[in-house]
């Protein structure tokens, strides 16, 4: 299990993340091209032999609910496709208040602002299942890819 700083209730909070391989989504011995939510997510993209190579450079993790995914002001230094649940996102304000931005569902793609810090809060509301990325590799990945990247332009349209 890898450890992972929250802001749920505010930061130093620690939760757990457990690493799951295969992905919650498929089923066991199933690779990433019978994913369940390829079709809403950045994945839909890709033909079968580049998923192999995107799903090497990937982590499958799972979040209880409660855990936090990952905090406001943290590195920005991994990206998430969320496979699996709910997750809501947050800021917390200077007065300690928490401000709800938004919510992410399976096929939501996390984390690619050009920011070196993320600027807000995601925690899982539900048991939640992701593909996580290195982000230097997985930009490495995008520039081999345009359609990648268009794609990735569409569903942040």
């Amino acid at each position: 299990m890898d450890k992972i700083d929250g802001c749920l209730d505010g930061p130093g909070k620690t939760t757990t993340a457990t690493v799951i391989s295969p992905c919650l989504n498929a089923q066991p011995g199933v690779d990433c091209s019978q994913c369940r939510v390829r079709s809403l997510s950045v994945c839909g993209a890709l033909e079968d032999p580049e998923l192999a190579a995107l799903d090497k450079l990937s982590r499958h993790l799972f979040f209880k609910p409660k855990d936090t995914i990952f905090d406001q002001d943290e590195r920005a230094s991994v990206v998430y496709n969320i496979t699996a649940g709910a997750v809501r996102l947050s800021k917390l304000l200077p007065d300690g208040r928490r401000q709800v931005v938004g919510f992410a569902l399976p096929g939501d793609f996390l984390g690619l602002s050009m920011a070196d810090q993320t600027a807000f809060c995601a925690d899982a509301l539900t048991p939640v299942s992701v593909c996580q990325f290195q982000r230097s590799q997985f930009s490495d990945f995008l520039d081999e890819k345009p359609h990648l990247l268009r794609r990735l332009h569409q569903l942040a349209g």
